[in-house]
């Protein structure tokens, strides 16, 4: 796995008129793939910056891991439904910050540091910001850095994978839970 790391560059604004008076488009610096293909398909390029869904929490990257095969899956570049997704943002775990909540988001707060392993039927971590299902984050251990924290989500839920089966974890359990189980297990306390 590689692990990438976002710079803190202040995101771009567009200003545009529509009728009612001017409002702002916030953007921001990602990774993006515009076709199928492999890492020559990537372009560093301003993007929209996502809002969080009802159940939402949008999450400033400080790092993201991406997983070699990635580039080789339909669920890059495809919703769950089957239309295509393009541009695309690669890179499904991260560490960060909580910046914004949805609506019906309650067991989680702004300034929050996370951890997480996000759906791969959506955009992903190689960006300033990404939108991730609250329910997929999980408290940063305090004892690893951003970098190493996010190198943990996918190759912490190896153990519990093991022990049940894909379709056993995805029906009765949400990632955090996993993500909480696996640290103890490795011994690693989650804060």
């Amino acid at each position: 796995m590689r692990v990438l790391m976002t710079d803190a560059q202040t995101p771009a604004v567009d200003r545009h008129e529509d009728g009612s008076g001017a409002h702002r488009i916030v953007r921001m610096w990602a990774v993006r793939a515009h076709a199928r293909g492999g890492p020559e398909q990537l372009v560093y390029e301003l993007a929209p910056r996502p809002r969080p869904g009802p159940t939402d929490a949008v999450v400033r990257v400080r790092a993201a891991g991406i997983t070699p095969t990635e580039l080789s899956w339909d669920s890059t570049y495809e919703t769950r439904t089957g239309p295509p997704r393009l541009p695309t943002i690669p890179s499904h775990e991260l560490s960060g910050v909580i910046d914004e909540i949805g609506s019906e988001v309650i067991d989680v707060e702004v300034g929050t540091e996370v951890f997480a392993l996000t759906d791969f039927w959506r955009d992903g971590a190689a960006a300033e910001y990404v939108a991730v299902e609250a329910r997929d984050l999980a408290p940063r251990p305090r004892s690893i850095d951003h970098v190493h924290t996010a190198a943990l989500s996918l190759s912490a839920l190896t153990a519990p994978s093991a022990k049940y089966r894909h379709r056993y974890l995805s029906t009765t359990m949400n990632w955090a839970a996993a993500h909480r189980r696996a640290l103890r297990q490795a011994g690693i306390a989650a804060h």
